[in-house]
């Protein structure tokens, strides 16, 4: 989790041309999520965050489910995109420990947004 702080307070320096793209690992951490990422609401151009139950209604910040058979369940994802910025921070449980990796390449961390972004739900 330490990882993505940086990822988030770059996103935010970036403003109004970034977005930043989610997935929790597990619905149990949406309050710690609205709080992570819910300021960044106000600065970059589009935050979307899955697997949060209902937490974001009514903030802006775009949402979706994951349906029980999705690959995405239990995989925690951040993107942060930007036209001078790319990343991406994986995060899965393994048993006991958890494997993780993050990418700067540009092409990477775009398939990973277009693979998040496909499963937000339009604003109600």
């Amino acid at each position: 989790a330490r990882a993505l702080e940086p990822l988030l307070l770059h996103a935010g320096e970036l403003g109004e041309t970034a977005m930043v793209l989610g997935c929790l690992v597990r619905e149990e951490h949406a309050v710690r999520a609205v709080r992570r990422f819910g300021w960044l609401q106000e600065r970059v151009a589009f935050v979307g965050i899955l697997n949060a139950g209902g937490a974001f209604d009514g903030t802006g910040v775009r949402s979706g489910t994951l349906d029980p058979g999705d690959p995405l369940r239990g995989t925690g994802t951040v993107v942060t995109l930007a036209p001078d910025f790319a990343a991406c921070y994986v995060a899965r449980e393994t048993g006991d420990c958890w494997e993780w990796a993050i990418s700067y390449d540009r092409e990477t961390v775009v398939e990973c947004a277009l693979q998040l972004i496909a499963r937000m739900e339009p604003l109600s």
